[in-house]
């Protein structure tokens, strides 16, 4: 329906997101979609960590801290790419953004809060 053709995401090192994840990297991969998924809310690989500590998770943060520091130190992220080059890669015809949902944070909670359950959220929780 969106003609979506590469699909990007956060590796989820909990079991629960670990089936989940895989489940939907399957049906992506099934539907000729590129699935690209990455480590990025921890600095070290979950997985390269309990295979450093004899493929059981460290228990202890004193253990954990020895691991690290047996370790290469993490990848450096790359430098912000120019405000320009974003731009210039943005096709805001085919692009649904944050700002085009309604959904960025803003500082009139009360009109955030009526849209929000205008749009079915809130179920009566909250009162505007």
């Amino acid at each position: 329906e969106w003609g979506t053709t590469c699909l990007t995401f956060e590796k989820d090192p909990e079991p629960f997101g670990k089936v989940r994840d895989a489940n939907i990297v399957a049906i992506a991969r099934e539907m000729g979609i590129t699935v690209i998924v990455k480590t990025s809310h921890t600095l070290y690989k979950p997985e390269k960590t309990i295979e450093r500590n004899g493929g059981k998770p460290p228990m202890t943060y004193k253990s954990f801290q020895n691991i690290l520091m047996s370790m290469d130190l993490p990848r450096c992220p790359p430098p912000p790419s120019p405000l320009r080059t974003l731009r210039a890669n943005t096709r805001r015809s085919q692009t649904t953004t944050t700002r085009s949902l309604g959904s960025l944070p803003s500082t009139n909670w009360g009109s955030t809060l009526r849209r929000y359950i205008r749009l079915g959220g809130g179920e009566g929780r909250v009162r505007p």
